[in-house]
Protein backbone atom coordinates (compact mmCIF):
# COMPACT_ATOMS: atom_id res chain seq x y z
CA UNK A 1 0.00 0.00 0.00
CA UNK A 2 2.80 2.59 0.70
CA UNK A 3 3.86 2.42 -2.56
CA UNK A 4 0.62 2.58 -4.51
CA UNK A 5 0.86 6.20 -2.12
CA UNK A 6 4.36 6.52 -2.91
CA UNK A 7 3.49 6.46 -6.66
CA UNK A 8 0.71 8.44 -6.68
CA UNK A 9 2.49 10.95 -4.93
CA UNK A 10 5.16 10.76 -7.23
CA UNK A 11 2.66 11.23 -10.62
CA UNK A 12 1.01 14.09 -8.44
CA UNK A 13 4.14 15.77 -8.08
CA UNK A 14 5.49 15.10 -11.87
CA UNK A 15 1.67 16.24 -13.15
CA UNK A 16 2.42 19.69 -10.49
CA UNK A 17 5.90 20.54 -12.48
CA UNK A 18 4.50 20.15 -15.43
CA UNK A 19 1.40 22.62 -15.20
CA UNK A 20 3.84 24.62 -13.36
CA UNK A 21 6.02 25.54 -16.55
CA UNK A 22 2.77 25.11 -18.56
CA UNK A 23 0.68 28.18 -16.78
CA UNK A 24 4.24 30.68 -16.73
CA UNK A 25 3.11 31.80 -20.00
CA UNK A 26 5.93 30.29 -21.49
CA UNK A 27 4.78 28.93 -24.97
CA UNK A 28 7.90 31.26 -26.68
CA UNK A 29 9.76 27.58 -27.32
CA UNK A 30 6.41 26.76 -29.35
CA UNK A 31 5.34 29.42 -30.85
CA UNK A 32 5.74 29.47 -34.53
CA UNK A 33 7.39 26.02 -34.10
CA UNK A 34 7.52 23.93 -37.44
CA UNK A 35 6.47 20.46 -36.55
CA UNK A 36 9.71 19.23 -37.93
CA UNK A 37 11.33 21.47 -35.37
CA UNK A 38 8.81 19.95 -32.69
CA UNK A 39 9.56 16.72 -33.51
CA UNK A 40 13.15 17.31 -33.23
CA UNK A 41 12.81 18.51 -29.54
CA UNK A 42 11.37 15.13 -29.14
CA UNK A 43 13.64 12.96 -30.72
CA UNK A 44 15.86 14.86 -28.63
CA UNK A 45 14.73 14.45 -25.36
CA UNK A 46 14.35 10.54 -26.28
CA UNK A 47 18.01 9.98 -27.32
CA UNK A 48 19.00 11.69 -24.42
CA UNK A 49 16.87 9.55 -22.26
CA UNK A 50 18.52 6.68 -23.71
CA UNK A 51 22.43 7.43 -23.41
CA UNK A 52 21.60 8.13 -19.41
CA UNK A 53 19.59 4.80 -19.38
CA UNK A 54 22.31 3.09 -21.18
CA UNK A 55 24.87 4.52 -18.75
CA UNK A 56 22.55 3.96 -15.23
CA UNK A 57 24.13 1.63 -12.62
CA UNK A 58 20.83 0.90 -11.31
CA UNK A 59 16.92 0.63 -11.45
CA UNK A 60 16.29 3.39 -9.60
CA UNK A 61 18.43 5.29 -11.34
CA UNK A 62 16.56 4.49 -14.51
CA UNK A 63 13.15 4.81 -13.27
CA UNK A 64 14.23 8.25 -12.01
CA UNK A 65 15.78 9.15 -15.87
CA UNK A 66 12.52 7.90 -17.28
CA UNK A 67 10.05 10.23 -15.33
CA UNK A 68 12.23 12.90 -15.92
CA UNK A 69 11.96 12.23 -19.77
CA UNK A 70 8.36 12.18 -19.27
CA UNK A 71 7.82 14.95 -17.78
CA UNK A 72 10.00 16.69 -20.49
CA UNK A 73 7.69 15.30 -22.90
CA UNK A 74 4.40 16.30 -21.56
CA UNK A 75 5.67 19.49 -20.87
CA UNK A 76 6.72 19.92 -24.65
CA UNK A 77 2.48 18.87 -25.16
CA UNK A 78 0.97 21.21 -22.80
CA UNK A 79 3.25 24.16 -24.55
CA UNK A 80 2.12 22.53 -27.91
CA UNK A 81 -1.32 22.66 -26.68
CA UNK A 82 -0.86 26.02 -25.70
CA UNK A 83 0.05 27.30 -28.82
CA UNK A 84 -2.97 25.42 -30.58
CA UNK A 85 -5.01 27.07 -28.12
CA UNK A 86 -3.61 30.57 -28.99
CA UNK A 87 -3.45 29.97 -32.39
CA UNK A 88 -7.13 28.72 -32.80
CA UNK A 89 -7.89 31.76 -30.54
CA UNK A 90 -6.53 34.22 -32.78
CA UNK A 91 -8.08 32.42 -35.59
CA UNK A 92 -11.54 32.71 -33.89
CA UNK A 93 -10.96 36.66 -33.16
CA UNK A 94 -10.32 37.31 -37.28
CA UNK A 95 -13.71 35.78 -37.72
Amino acid sequence: MKLKAWAAALGLFAGGMVLGQAFQGDIGQMRDVTPAAAVSTAETVYAEYVTLSLNAKSAAQISQIADEARVRMDLIQVKQNAEIIRQLTLFNSKK
